[in-house]
């Protein structure tokens, strides 16, 4: 296996990005790792910037298109500022 796993969290999230940018990678297993980083790559201008390009390029794969966009909606839910009641 080309990714190595580890239980430190800096490293799981180094080893999602690279998955991310790989395009060798299988788009499934790119947007796999996409919807498991979305929550913490609101600073990451490349994911960022990738995930833009898949949302307007149509000849990304749909499964990579559903994840940027799925990643967009819930990153802005997360940055939205809701009052306590």
């Amino acid at each position: 296996e080309q990714y190595r796993t580890n239980r430190d969290p800096k490293e799981l999230l180094f080893q999602f990005k690279k998955i991310v940018l790989d395009d060798k990678e299988e788009p499934a297993i790119r947007a796999t790792a996409l919807s498991k980083i979305y929550e913490v790559i609101a600073d990451d201008e490349k994911l960022w910037s990738v995930a833009l390009v898949w949302l307007s390029d149509p000849a990304t794969p749909k499964v990579l298109r559903q994840s940027a966009l799925d990643m967009v909606s819930n990153s802005s839910l997360l940055w939205m500022n809701v009052p306590d009641v």
